[in-house]
C-alpha cells in the first residue's frame, strides 16, 4: 500500500504535469474526465492530488482570472461524485455552489477553505485538516452537510453560518473555537472533548430564524467551555458529569436571577451578576432553553448560590427546570 508521501509525490513528478493540469481543469471547469485516472474502491483515484497553480487557468473567464490573480483555487457550480481525494492538498480552496457526493476526503489538507452555498453528502472527511475554514455561508443559501463523517478531523477556529448538518458524525474532532452560527443541526453525534464551542441561535436581522437542535447526541462528549446561546432543544442528549441546569422557555426567566441577585446581600451576588450579564442582554426567542453549567464554577458556594437563584427565578415564571448531574 502506498504511503501518503508517495501518493503526493506521484502528482509532483514532472511526468505527471499534464495530468495534474487536466485534473485541475476538470475540477474547476468540468472538462472531460482525464482518461488516465485509475480507480480505488470504485472511486476515481485522486489521492494525494495537488492542483497546479491557479494562474495557469486565469484567462478562461473573468471570475477565474480574478481568483487566479489572488492564487485562489475555486471550484464553482460543479458536481463531483465518487472521487477519492484522501490526502489531497487543497488548502485555501473556495467551493461555491458545489455538489460533492459519495466522496472520500480523508486526511485532505483543506485549512482556510470556504464552502459556500454547497451540498456535501454521503462523504467522509475523517482526519481532514480543515482548521480556519468556513463550512457554510453564501448569498445563494446555506451549505448542507448530510451524512458526512468528520471523525478525528481538525476544525479548530472554523465556523459555519446558517449551515445545515443532518446525520453527521463529529467523533473526537479537534474543534476548539468552532462556531455554529444560526445553524440547523439534526440527528448528529458529537463525542470527545469539545473546547470553547459555540452554538449560537440568536436571531439575526434579515436572516431566517435558527432551527432547534434536533436529535443531537452529546452523551459521549466532554464539554469544556461549550456555550448554547438562545438555542431550542428538541431531543437533545447532554453528557453527564457537568451538573447542568436546563431551564425551558428561558427568555422570560433571564432577567429574574439578575434582579434577585441585585436584591441579595450575599457576598456571591456580585460574582453571579458578572457571569449573568450576557444572558440578560441576549435577545431571546420564546422557546429558547437556558443552559447553566454548574460544574464550571470554581467556587462551590457561588455555584450553590447561582443554582438557588435560577431555580427560584424559574419557579416565579412557571418554567420547568431539569438537572443533569
Amino acid at each position: 500500500m502506498a504511503t501518503s508521501q508517495e501518493l503526493v509525490k506521484r502528482w509532483l513528478d514532472s511526468s505527471a504535469t499534464n495530468l495534474r493540469r487536466a485534473v485541475t481543469g476538470w475540477l474547476i471547469y468540468g472538462e472531460a474526465t482525464p482518461p488516465d485516472l485509475a480507480q480505488v474502491d470504485g472511486l476515481i483515484d485522486l489521492r494525494g492530488f495537488t492542483p497546479v497553480d491557479p494562474h495557469y487557468f486565469g484567462s478562461r473567464s473573468r471570475d477565474a482570472a480574478s481568483d487566479a490573480r489572488g492564487g485562489i483555487l475555486t471550484v464553482r457550480d460543479r458536481t463531483i461524485s465518487r472521487v477519492d481525494l484522501s490526502g489531497a492538498r487543497l488548502q485555501n480552496t473556495r467551493m461555491e455552489n458545489l455538489t460533492l457526493e459519495n466522496c472520500r476526503v480523508d486526511g485532505a489538507y483543506l485549512g482556510g477553505s470556504a464552502f459556500r452555498s454547497s451540498r456535501i453528502s454521503d462523504s467522509s472527511f475523517v482526519r481532514a485538516r480543515m482548521n480556519g475554514s468556513l463550512l457554510s455561508g453564501g448569498e445563494d443559501g446555506p451549505t448542507i452537510w448530510e451524512h458526512v463523517d468528520f471523525g478525528l478531523s481538525d476544525l479548530r477556529q472554523s465556523f459555519a453560518t446558517g449551515g445545515i448538518f443532518i446525520g453527521c458524525n463529529f467523533d473526537s474532532v479537534r474543534m476548539k473555537g468552532f462556531r455554529f452560527n444560526q445553524c440547523d443541526v439534526r440527528a448528529t453525534r458529537f463525542t470527545g472533548v469539545m473546547l470553547d464551542v459555540l452554538f449560537d441561535g440568536r436571531p439575526l436581522r434579515n436572516a431566517p430564524a435558527s432551527q432547534p437542535l434536533r436529535d443531537v447526541d452529546f452523551s459521549a462528549a466532554e464539554f469544556d467551555g461549550v456555550d448554547f446561546r438562545d438555542c431550542e432543544f428538541d431531543g437533545v442528549t447532554l453528557p453527564g458529569g457537568h451538573r447542568i441546569l436546563l431551564i425551558d422557555n428561558f427568555p422570560p426567566v433571564a432577567k429574574r436571577p439578575y434582579e434577585l441577585a441585585s436584591a441579595s446581600n450575599s457576598q456571591y451576588a456580585r460574582g453571579f451578576k458578572l457571569r449573568w450579564e450576557a444572558s440578560v442582554k441576549a435577545p431571546g426567542r420564546a422557546a429558547a432553553v437556558g443552559v447553566e453549567f454548574l460544574g464550571e464554577y470554581t467556587n462551590p458556594e457561588l455555584a450553590a448560590f447561582s443554582e438557588s437563584l435560577l431555580r427560584k427565578a424559574a419557579e416565579q415564571e412557571g418554567a420547568q427546570v431539569t438537572y443533569i448531574p
